[in-house]
């Protein structure tokens, strides 16, 4: 066995080790924590009973109406035809309702009058361009580079009309999300499937920047973090619980650590998104991914090992000397995870 396989044996031995250690604790979460949306399944609640039942058009009103009963309050005044249009229009295309359209409302008497309105305002162009917005700001569109080149990126604008038209086109929601995770592999001949994998590049971008690698890499943590909130509410980052301490000790850790951890946990995700963003895929060797393998687990593990410790002990110097020696061990297993798999790279890409 060579010098190498064994050292990533121990690593791996040794994270996993620790992982069923750190698992088999009762680790001190608060129900808070516990609650948090992005860890809750989706269900649909039951609606609530309410006194003024007149009032309520739709479940929706009922869970509004049950909020201000609560309060004691009683809802508002119900709006004039002007003012109901005036809402409608521009929460829903970002636009006022022109002269002729408010004419038009306010002449007819039937009651369907308002849901007419709305159905014509959701097959407006107009929604999708006000609604888009939204998912543009969260996968951080723009249309150039940023830093000081701030390079135009000419072609980005089909990612842009690719989220209008899913909106406007009442698209599937996990469709939606499949196609820009994943859509060249699942739908290869589809061209706003291969479009919508635009949302892994977005990331701010130096493009004559001297070290490429740290580049590479800056790229790879960008569009890591990203998947992570988008998708999960989550960032792929640890040690974020140290932050929430008064104890000197715990804060310098809580910035040091990330230094050490920060690209051993995001090291698996990456991966798979190379060969989307530089074109080629990657066909790492044995030893590369279990020096991978070997620095997301000590590295993502550790914020779970420090918790169980600093309940059984209490001891923030103790806490203090694992911290550093799961750095040594996740710093040693990433530098050579990076020296395999850059070795890989250039043997497949010459």
């Amino acid at each position: 066995m060579s010098s190498a396989t064994r050292i990533k044996a121990v690593l791996v031995t040794l994270a996993l080790l620790c992982s069923a250690w750190a698992w088999a604790d009762e680790l001190p979460f608060t129900p808070e924590q516990l609650n948090h949306w992005a860890y809750k399944k989706v269900q649909k609640p039951a609606v609530p009973a309410v006194k003024n039942r007149a009032w309520a058009k739709s479940p929706v009103d009922a869970f509004v109406l049950a909020k201000l009963e609560e309060k004691g309050l009683a809802p508002a005044a119900r709006a004039d035809k002007v003012t109901l249009l005036r809402r409608a229009t521009f929460d829903l295309t970002g636009l006022p309702p022109t002269p002729e359209e408010v004419s038009a409302f306010l002449a007819d008497k039937s009651p369907r009058a308002f849901e007419k309105v709305v159905d014509r305002l959701l097959a407006s162009p107009h929604y999708g361009e006000k609604w888009a917005r939204h998912w543009l700001d969260l996968a951080r569109y723009a249309e150039s580079d940023g830093f000081k080149a701030d390079d135009t990126r000419p072609h980005i604008w089909r990612y842009r009309d690719y989220v209008i038209k899913s909106f406007n086109d009442d698209k599937p929601y996990d469709r939606f999300l499949m196609e820009q995770i994943a859509g060249d592999e699942l739908w290869p001949d589809d061209p706003d499937a291969v479009i919508a994998t635009a949302f892994n590049r977005h990331y701010a971008d130096e493009s004559n920047a001297r070290n490429l690698m740290q580049r590479r890499q800056e790229i790879l943590n960008d569009v890591t973090d990203t998947v992570g909130a988008v998708f999960t509410g989550l960032f792929a980052f640890p040690f974020f619980w140290l932050l929430d301490t008064a104890n000197p000790v715990l804060l310098v850790l809580a910035v040091v650590t990330p230094l050490a951890f920060g690209h051993a946990a995001m090291y698996g995700p990456q991966a798979s998104f190379f060969s989307e963003l530089f074109g080629t895929r990657v066909r790492y060797s044995g030893a590369s991914l279990g020096y991978q393998l070997a620095s997301v687990l000590a590295g993502g593990l550790s914020p779970l090992i420090a918790t169980s410790l600093l309940k059984r002990t209490g001891s923030y110097e103790l806490i203090a000397l694992l911290i550093i020696g799961m750095a040594v061990i996740t710093t040693v297993s990433v530098y050579l995870a990076v020296e395999t798999a850059h070795k890989d790279i250039h043997a497949e890409t010459g």
